[in-house]
């Protein structure tokens, strides 16, 4: 049977740098059954051709896949970079009692405490924090940014955030993208609002979504409600599209991934904007119609009849005294076709639904215009409602189910007849002669 040290001199002979690391690799797996002194032997027993940087940093990868905690601890003063840089960042060869005491070291060179501050498995506790800001908070605060990384309490990484006078709360605004963001968000999203909100960082999606996954409510009001801005994913959530509005996708994803929560925003939106101006409240409603509407990415798809379903939802959370102000709700739904009778149907009842829900002089004004004070027919022109969902529906719903019903409970003005035939029923080949004349022949 070959012994370690054999396969050990092998697999330093493969000048392939692949291929060695499988087979030094290899060697430490079969030796992690090993007790962990009997283990540490056979690994100081391994030797290559000569005593050399080379041989150690090939040991130190036998060690790494036979998991030998803490064998690394006698390498850190090794004169090759190579070797401490391969003990630094492995998992298992330090334990965390080992890189905090060589951290805190006055033994210890500048250079392998830099080392150090990438170390998996160095503890990010008040003394190892105070003597890293001592070395370097100054003039090298990306290096300290490793180490506040490490920071599994919010209540500590906050304090070192305004700690000194707030230096590393201005290092995270001046860097465009700085490292461990992810991280950070995934740990502490709450704290990670918190900065977005003062402007200290700014949501990136690829930051974002960490947030959105973990707290989706909370990243959801942070920038719908709190209007926290951010950059967009380059692709992948709307097809066809190269850069994406940051909004309109955090808001696609909410439609898609957590509709009660998008429901439980709309209620609070009317209320934050109640005594705000018309314009306001009707953009806030706009845009959260638009663009559950506007949906198209492919991943937790929506059909058309869940997107109708979840605008009456929408409506529905739309205080009553909201609703009289801004009626025209039903103009978001989708174009109807002959072609998805089920589905035409749906938009029509959907529409009468929304409209159902306002009270009999908003409904009248919205379907036929403004009546006169004295009562009587409505004189003006046809109203925005019946001419942008007129045309959102096939002709002959159109008349039959739209018109005609509205005809059943309010009378319509002159420029309604008018348009209903010139607009509507109009067509070259003559298809909705019928339609116009049943038109003609409801006109007082």
């Amino acid at each position: 049977m070959t012994t370690p040290n054999a396969r050990f001199q092998e697999a330093l002979k493969e000048h392939n740098f692949g291929k060695r690391c499988h087979l030094l690799s290899r060697l430490g797996r079969d030796l992690k059954s090993s007790e962990g002194d009997q283990l540490s032997k056979t690994l100081d027993a391994l030797e290559g051709p000569t005593k050399c940087a080379f041989a150690d940093h090939a040991r130190l990868l036998v060690a790494k896949a036979a998991v030998c905690v803490g064998y690394g601890q006698k390498y850190l003063d090794h004169p090759s970079q190579t070797v401490r840089f391969e003990v630094v960042r492995s998992k298992c060869l330090l334990t965390p009692q080992d890189a905090k005491t060589a951290f805190l070291s006055g033994d210890s060179s500048r250079k392998l405490k830099k080392f150090l501050t990438k170390c998996p498995v160095l503890p990010a506790d008040e003394e190892v924090l105070e003597h890293g800001w001592s070395l370097f908070g100054e003039k090298d605060k990306e290096i300290f940014w490793d180490l506040m990384m490490k920071i599994d309490n919010a209540e500590s990484f906050d304090k070192w955030l305004h700690d000194n006078d707030q230096a590393m709360k201005e290092h995270m605004s001046s860097v465009a993208k700085l490292d461990g963001l992810p991280q950070i968000t995934a740990k502490f999203p709450h704290l990670m609002a918190k900065l977005v909100l003062d402007d200290t960082v700014v949501w990136n999606w690829y930051f974002a979504k960490d947030a959105l996954n973990s707290h989706p409510g909370m990243a959801l009001r942070t920038i719908i409600l709190d209007r926290a801005e951010g950059n967009g994913p380059k692709r992948g959530y709307v097809p066809g599209v190269a850069k994406q509005d940051f909004l309109s996708t955090a808001e696609s994803w909410g439609w898609r991934r957590q509709p009660e929560i998008m429901f439980e925003i709309v209620k609070e939106g009317c209320q934050k904007y109640a005594t705000s101006s018309d314009d306001v409240m009707r953009n806030f409603l706009r845009e959260l119609a638009s663009s559950l509407m506007e949906t198209k990415s492919t991943r937790h798809y929506l059909t058309i009849n869940q997107k109708i379903s979840y605008l009456l939802q929408m409506w529905e959370c739309v205080p009553d005294f909201v609703k009289e102000k801004h009626p025209s709700m039903a103009t978001y739904l989708p174009r109807g076709s002959d072609k998805r009778p089920n589905e035409l149907e749906r938009i029509i009842q959907a529409m009468w639904k929304i409209v159902g829900a306002l009270t009999s002089t908003t409904r009248r004004t919205l379907l036929v215009g403004q009546v006169p004070k004295g009562g009587g027919r409505p004189t003006g022109p046809v109203s925005e409602f019946m001419k942008t969902f007129g045309q959102m529906i096939p002709a002959p719903h159109a008349i039959n189910n739209f018109f005609f019903k509205i005809l059943e409970e309010y009378e319509a003005s002159t420029a309604a007849y008018k348009f209903m035939q010139s607009n509507i029923c109009k067509s070259d080949d003559g298809a909705h002669d019928t339609l116009m004349l049943a038109v003609f022949e409801k006109y007082p």
